[in-house]
Formats: structure tokens, sequence, C-alpha cells
């Protein structure tokens, strides 16, 4: 399953029904053009987590989909599918569990958990990534450049045309700041190698 992370659309879809809806309603021709980042959280009120499994593979296909882990859902709920999501985002074993996740799943190209991870944790990810051939992403939140630093030497490491960065800014209008940040990183990997490959993501 080639990356191809070049011309193509990168949507940031959260694992809500109104989402879900407008990407399973697109025709296939469009979804495509696409490679849609998908932040994986419980469906809805469901038992199991294999249910979000399930709506994806319904509304995507077998397209190629980035995959991350939602960390601003929120539930304090025992039900399986949300003690499996707290699983995904243990300090000890989240890497592991996310790895199996993305294993599993054979259109899931991994975005690398960096939030609270060592740098073992880190290396067990991309180790796993680089053996699955699919490529990996490293997807930076602006409100968490203090681990930029940390990240960049992985990405020189393992810069190729299979690696994606994904600069995004979360909710609300560029600022002249925001902009100096993104376009600060971009020279960054750009003097690693010109062929680097970058999405800024963003939504007001």
């Amino acid at each position: 399953m080639p990356s191809e992370f070049t011309d193509r659309y990168y949507p940031t879809v959260c694992i809500r029904r109104a989402e879900m809806r407008a990407m399973k309603n697109l025709p296939l021709g469009e979804k495509q053009k696409m490679l849609p980042v998908v932040l994986l959280a419980p469906w809805l009120n469901s038992i199991l987590f294999d249910n979000t499994i399930k709506i994806v593979a319904d509304c995507v296909g077998d397209i190629p989909i980035i995959a991350d882990v939602d960390r601003y859902f929120e539930s304090n709920s025992d039900l399986p599918s949300r003690v499996y999501w707290r699983s995904l985002l243990d300090a000890e074993t989240g890497h592991i569990e996310w790895m199996k996740l993305i294993t599993r799943q054979d259109n899931y190209i991994p975005t690398i958990q960096t939030f609270g991870r060592t740098d073992d944790q880190i290396q067990y990810q991309i180790d796993i990534a680089v053996s699955l051939d699919r490529g990996l992403v490293f997807r930076f939140e602006l409100n968490r450049s203090n681990e930029f630093e940390r990240i960049f030497p992985y990405i020189s490491r393992y810069m190729s045309d299979k690696l994606l960065c994904i600069f995004d800014y979360g909710y609300g209008d560029p600022t002249d700041l925001t902009e100096g940040v993104i376009s600060g990183l971009a020279e960054k990997l750009i003097e690693i190698d010109e062929s680097a490959r970058f999405v800024v993501s963003g939504s007001s």
C-alpha cells in the first residue's frame, strides 16, 4: 500500500456522527483524492472499540488513512470501548497497544505517538512502522511546541518520501506568530531534505 504523500487533500476527521456521515456520502473518486487524518476515539455509546474500526471502514472503505489518537475525547466511563481508548494513552504500554491496533488494520498509516513518550517508546513505534512499510507520520500540534526539538532528530534520521509531517495549529484564525512558527518548522524540514513532505492543518 503506497503512502503517496503528494497531491492529496488531508482533512482531519473526528469520530463524530456528522463527520463520519459526510465522509461516507462522498463519491469514491473524491475519497481517493484524500488521505484523511482520522482521530480515533470510541464511537458514540458503543460497548466495544471495534465499532470505531467498523464505522471508519464503512465510511472510507479500504483507502489509506492516517490514524492518530483523539486526545481531546473525554470520558470517565467504564465501558470497554473507553477503557481500551485510555489504554492507547497509557504512559507505560500505550505505545505497544497503539502499534498493535495499527498492525491489525492494513490501510492505517501510523502517526507516531510522541506526547509523554520516552525515546525508547518512540523508537519502538518507528521500528514497527518501518517494518510495515506503509509510511509514517509525525503530527505536531502547535500547543505542544516543546516537543519539536526532541522529535526533529528522528525526522532527520528517517527522512524519506514515506515520511510526512503535519503541522496542526488547531482551531482559530492563524496569527502572525502562528505563521512564523510554521514557516520556521517548514524551513527546518527543508534544510534536512528539500523534498520533505509536510502538511499545514487548521480550522477557523
